[in-house]
């Protein structure tokens, strides 16, 4: 934790305290919002973490001769090792910058293949994804998607 938010939450927690002569009521909640306060900064510094690295998602091209590696990640994706199976098709990439996306044309009809990608990032992580390739009307990707699905 930051030296600012240590400071709040000790402040929060002393207030708490104080308001202990006064009320236990109002002491449990001036320790129920410390609690959520703390909570919430340490959710938002984990979060800065966990967004921070190359997300790439592949699909069809227009022309099914192509198909288009897109980062939808926060950082560069780099090395990166594309197989196109069962076409036995290989292609090698240096550098998907972050909001990018890089078309690859492969000389003949893919279809219905399967895309196996190998990168990493810039501190040096390994990531593999492996995804069917279809147009890009019929991506898995959707960031509107709620993560727990309500209704069907």
């Amino acid at each position: 934790m930051k030296k600012n938010h240590k400071v709040a939450i000790v402040a929060c927690l002393a207030l708490s305290l104080l308001l202990f002569p006064v009320s236990v009521l109002l002491t449990a909640v001036g320790l129920i919002i410390t609690g959520t306060l703390a909570m919430s900064v340490l959710i938002s510094e984990s979060a800065e973490t966990v967004v921070d690295k190359p997300i790439l998602f592949a699909y069809l091209g227009e022309d099914g001769r192509s198909f288009i590696l897109k980062n939808i990640g926060n950082v560069d994706a780099l090395d990166i090792h594309i197989s196109l199976v069962p076409s036995n098709l290989e292609f090698l990439n240096k550098r998907i910058e972050a909001d990018t996306e890089d078309k690859t044309e492969c000389g003949q009809l893919i279809g219905k293949n399967r895309i196996i990608v190998d990168y990493t990032d810039e501190t040096g992580n390994r990531y593999s994804k492996t995804a069917n390739l279809n147009f890009k009307d019929d991506c898995e990707y959707d960031p509107t998607k709620p993560m727990i699905p309500i209704f069907k």
